[in-house]
């Protein structure tokens, strides 16, 4: 008693010696392989059977004429609605506001009806003289916050 692999899932299975071409193994997955490849085959060379399968499919399309109607309306649900955006009250840092190094826990005011969780943040203020800090949106803002010497323009 020999081994094969499996076509459909390709694991090692002990070949069964009743079957004489065994190729795939007994998983309900493979066998539906097993058939829908041996269903192509059939439908690719024998003309009687093709014929015979157009005409089933089609005897059953005049029996059931409105199918896809009823299939659209009972299985078609509208999206979900889109949520209702939150306002966010955005409070701008002072001038002199006074930002430490560290480690935060940020987590929604108790009057917010959104759903969060706690968040861990490390939040390190970012001086004018670093490099980068001109070429993003978060980086001018900290160098307008901490750089005294600098005019709020846009």
């Amino acid at each position: 008693m020999g081994t094969l692999k499996c076509l459909c899932c390709r694991r090692q299975i002990p070949a069964n010696p009743r079957l004489k071409n065994q190729n795939y193994c007994g998983r309900p997955d493979c066998q539906r392989a097993r058939r829908r490849a041996w269903q192509r085959k059939k439908m690719a060379t024998d003309p009687a059977y093709q014929e015979n399968q157009h005409r089933a499919q089609k005897q059953w399309q005049e029996n059931n004429p409105d199918y896809w109607q009823k299939y659209r309306r009972n299985r078609q649900k509208p999206p979900p609605a889109a949520p209702v955006p939150q306002r966010v009250k955005m409070d701008t840092l002072s001038r002199n506001f006074l930002l430490i190094s560290g480690e935060y826990l940020l987590s929604p005011a108790p009057q917010s009806s959104v759903k969060m969780d706690t968040l861990l943040v490390k939040i390190s203020p970012v001086s004018r003289g670093w490099p980068s800090a001109k070429k993003d949106s978060i980086g001018i803002s900290a160098a307008f916050s901490y750089d005294s010497r600098q005019k709020m323009s846009p």
